[in-house]
């Protein structure tokens, strides 16, 4: 079922991203479609709009103070009642029902709380041919509905507090399209660097949290709750969005201290080693040039207590960087064991799959873990986790058992051969 989601803002659009990837989960068959994500690269961007407009089976206006009277939502809101009947709602985000008025007026509006979606949940069961029975429907919204919780939280106290709302998406898909175009990102600029940073970080660490908790309830489901399994619903597109911003946050802390010469690289492993305190001491004429330059750069802050790195990512990413090694990162022996394996695999692949006994990892013919030795099992799954997380080895099919080595694992590879 073709779900179009349509918003006008910089709020509307993190609403949409967030009701679109939610969604996905919750209405497994729903296919949520929004303009800003899902145009490809080269494609007419009018084109592809009007035909989604036309093929949407389901319409929802993703509506916020700033969007409630935007020319361009209320231009799709009218082409989606032509083309959708009565299959439109509005999602309010900060507005009541009652302060809706002209094209909006006339659709059955819900707030962003758990009564209304659960009102939309409900509309996109209805009108598909969904093979969940009523049951089998509260129970997923059940399990799934405190993750959308949540990020609508996250996003009404943001916009409360007048903060900056642009989805991590952006970020993640800036970074992505960058680096496929040029081979690797593109530099970040100076005053945008902490923000990037920020939001990735915090995107991170939510979705560690959020994947923690949908396998603990995968854990609670029982036969009773048969066919319901959320694996395949919500537990790995989660790991795939995190094994995207993982990398999208190393391609930018690579991007960050890229072309530094080692006299520059040792002052930020330096400055990394003051574990937060400033440095204060008095500075070369030579170091004094590097601080202008890294501060230049946006690596490096400077006030009257001195000198210190912008953000604990970028201290732990240089304490970690091997002195005159030029973009090399030191990995756990475990990983760099793996890594040199895979890279001589003849397919450039690592499987890591759940069997009875615990796990299995292998490449180029070898299987690392030992049999019913649970240590070694974490050692040889922690491995594999790392490489990914470094961008070393991707997971293309979207399981979580076959992993390729990265272009830049190849590298990293070769590098670590090098005498």
């Amino acid at each position: 079922m073709k779900v179009f989601l349509s918003w006008s803002g910089a709020l509307s659009r993190s609403l949409a991203v967030e009701l679109r990837d939610w969604l996905r989960m919750a209405v497994h068959h729903a296919e949520p479609w929004i303009s800003s994500q899902d145009i490809g690269p080269g494609e007419r961007w009018a084109l592809a709009l009007g035909q989604e407009l036309g093929a949407a089976d389901f319409a929802i206006l993703a509506i916020t103070v700033e969007s409630q009277s935007s020319p361009w939502l209320l231009f799709e809101a009218g082409a989606l009642a032509r083309s959708v009947e009565a299959r439109v709602v509005p999602v309010l985000l900060g507005v009541s029902p009652s302060e809706l008025d002209g094209p909006l007026a006339q659709f059955q509006a819900v707030k962003a709380n758990q009564e209304g979606i659960e009102q939309l949940v409900a509309a996109l069961f209805s009108a598909s041919a969904s093979t969940l029975d009523a049951k089998e429907q509260d129970v997923v919204f059940e399990r799934l509905w405190p993750i959308l919780e949540g990020r609508l939280s996250e996003l009404a106290a943001r916009a409360a507090r007048n903060e900056a709302v642009e989805s991590v998406e952006t970020v993640v898909r800036d970074v992505e399209s960058s680096t496929a175009s040029t081979g690797q990102s593109a530099e970040v600029p100076a005053q945008d660097l902490f923000q990037r940073l920020d939001r990735l970080e915090g995107e991170y660490a939510r979705l560690q949290k959020e994947l923690a908790y949908l396998k603990d309830e995968e854990k609670k489901l029982t036969d009773a709750d048969a066919p319901i399994s959320l694996q395949d619903r919500a537990i790995v597109p989660t790991e795939q969005r995190l094994g995207r911003v993982g990398l999208s946050l190393r391609q930018v802390l690579d991007q960050a201290v890229a072309d530094l010469d080692p006299a520059e690289r040792a002052f930020l492993r330096e400055l990394a080693a003051q574990s937060g305190v400033r440095l204060a001491r008095q500075l070369r004429n030579d170091e004094q040039q590097i601080l202008e330059h890294l501060v230049n750069r946006g690596l490096v802050h400077v006030d009257e207590a001195g000198a210190t790195l912008v953000h604990d990512l970028v201290a732990e990413y240089v304490s970690r960087l091997q002195p005159g090694v030029q973009g090399d990162q030191s990995l756990s022996e475990a990983a760099r064991e793996l890594l040199l394996a895979a890279s001589a695999d003849s397919g450039g692949t690592v499987l890591k799959v759940g069997t009875l006994g615990g796990v299995c990892v292998q490449t180029n013919g070898r299987e690392f873990v030992e049999k019913s030795d649970p240590r070694s099992a974490a050692r040889w799954r922690s491995a594999v986790d790392e490489l990914q997380y470094e961008g070393l080895l991707e997971d293309r099919v979207g399981k979580g058992e076959v992993f390729f080595v990265t272009e830049h694992g190849y590298r990293m590879a070769d590098g670590i051969r090098r005498p």
